[in-house]
């Protein structure tokens, strides 16, 4: 396994620990960690005790409002970003703001291929300007915005101004969300098609995983709050009440579906009963947070 995949298991293993303890406020013990399903772990709370296997996928939304060659550049821009500094730990910390001229725009060109150039030399950029603090570039009181970036083709053609601001204990999953100034709308958080499609295609794979001895099959549809989709709108039991939605959940072989959205804790269990739940401590009066037992801890599964 490369160094690529051994880090997005090991974020998955952490999204699934935090959503599993945290959210959900189960002890874990006797995981199993793997593909198809991702984990395997014993569950306990109280005098309950089960096995539950968990497959776990991104909800990764990269749909914009604004429709233009601008957002679609950016996405594969910060996708570009993502990668490079990901390993990078002496940049972890640091994010940025873009502004892009818009009159490069109007031409053709290789979004694929001038992206990674973008990527690759904003990050050089930032290898050769160590900030403490919140700094832009160009600086407002530099003669010529030329000399700033005249050793970065790319940088210097395609963008206005960059600011660069070192957050000290920025989260792992939200450290890449480098903003891009042109893109008036943000990414469109909530979309059923996008969860449908999800549920849809988990379901035909699960005929073929390796579901051993568990008592229960979990499906975890998670937001993490990375660079390609950090914020899910708020939820509303009307955007839920879907009767297709609702159809390919009881059709599923999940005997629960969960959907997660970390940074503002909250989630939804569409099977086997819908609920919206927001986690105590983030409870702002707005979300119900409901206290009736879930589907495993009636059952009060106990195993010899």
């Amino acid at each position: 396994m490369g160094r690529a995949d051994q880090r997005k298991k090991a974020g998955e293993q952490f999204l699934i620990r935090e959503f599993v303890r945290n959210a959900l406020g189960y002890a874990i013990s006797l995981p199993v960690w793997g593909e198809s399903p991702d984990a395997i772990l014993t569950l306990r709370k109280g005098r309950s005790k089960w096995r539950v296997a968990i497959e776990h996928t991104g909800y990764f939304n990269d749909t914009t409002a604004e429709k233009s060659s601008i957002s679609d550049f950016w996405k594969r821009v910060q996708t570009s970003l993502g990668r490079r500094i990901s390993h990078r730990k002496h940049l972890a910390d640091v994010m940025g703001t873009v502004e892009l001229h818009t009159k490069r725009f109007a031409r053709r060109f290789d979004r694929k291929t001038l992206a990674a150039q973008l990527a690759r030399e904003i990050v050089d950029f930032m290898e050769i300007h160590p900030t403490a603090r919140s700094e832009r570039f160009p600086s407002h009181s530099a003669t010529s915005r030329g000399t700033e970036f005249c050793d970065f083709p790319a940088l210097d053609s395609m963008v206005a101004s960059i600011r660069l601001e070192r957050i000290p204990g920025i989260d792992y999953f939200s450290r890449h969300h480098w903003r891009c100034l042109n893109i008036s709308t943000g990414p469109i958080g909530l979309d059923l098609n996008c969860i449908r499609t999800v549920i849809e295609n988990k379901t035909q794979k699960a005929t073929k995983y390796n579901w051993q001895l568990a008592d229960e099959k979990w499906l975890l549809i998670a937001t993490a709050g990375d660079y390609l989709s950090t914020h899910v709108g708020e939820p509303k039991e009307r955007d839920w009440n879907d009767p297709e939605l609702r159809a390919l959940c009881r059709a599923s072989p999940f005997d629960r579906i969960y959907f997660w959205e970390r940074i503002r804790r909250w989630y939804v269990l569409l099977q086997p009963e819908f609920q919206i739940v927001r986690t105590a401590d983030a409870n702002d009066g707005v979300f119900p947070t409901y206290e009736k037992p879930l589907h495993g801890e009636e059952k009060g599964r106990k195993r010899g």
